[in-house]
């Protein structure tokens, strides 16, 4: 079947006003993002997010390596003002034999 990872995602809006958050992930054919992938936060807020990262049971078979596999994970931040921050980190998703 499909895999699914979780991961815990702490957000800081460090801005002077309120921001929305976005959460988005590359690195794997097929993967997803499964269940809310944003986060509003007030001006000096800080909140978690469960980001839920699913792979189809058909994209397994053209893996090679082992059951680790880069991914990266995309936050964006966009303020009221139209203000757009993005930073990218590395993340691992595993797959069972």
């Amino acid at each position: 079947g499909d895999v699914e990872n979780v991961y815990r995602v702490q957000l800081v809006n460090r801005g002077g006003e309120a921001a929305r958050f976005t959460v988005a992930a590359s690195g794997l054919p097929g993967l997803t993002v499964d269940g809310p992938a944003a986060l509003p936060l007030a001006a000096g807020e800080s909140g978690q997010l469960a980001l839920r990262l699913r792979l189809p049971a058909g994209a397994r078979g053209g893996l090679s390596g082992g059951p680790s596999h880069p991914v990266q994970v995309r936050v964006t931040r966009e303020d009221d003002a139209g203000t757009r921050d993005e930073v990218t980190v590395k993340a691992v998703f595993v797959v069972p034999r």
